[in-house]
């Protein structure tokens, strides 16, 4: 898990408690996810693509490539699922 120890994990259970802390930490992702995918903006003349490419693809690489780091030809889907393991 993320803690170093059982008092360690009571510890961040006490401070992650509550719908408070839950919206409040909702509220950041949403800011950072919307601060880093806004950085670079596509304007065509097809809305949805615009919703495609400013939002769903830039999220996909940086979620699957930096972040879980995985492989080119694993996150596209058309490996099999024991070829990602």
């Amino acid at each position: 898990g993320v803690a170093g120890s059982a008092k360690a994990a009571s510890e961040l259970v006490q401070r992650c408690r509550g719908l408070g802390t839950a919206a409040t930490t909702l509220d950041a992702v949403r800011k950072h996810w919307r601060s880093t995918l806004g950085a670079v903006q596509v304007r065509t003349p097809d809305p949805a693509l615009d919703v495609l490419v400013n939002g769903w693809l830039l999220y996909q690489v940086i979620a699957c490539r930096f972040l879980a780091r995985s492989g080119y030809y694993q996150s596209g889907g058309a490996i099999g699922f024991r070829d990602q393991l």
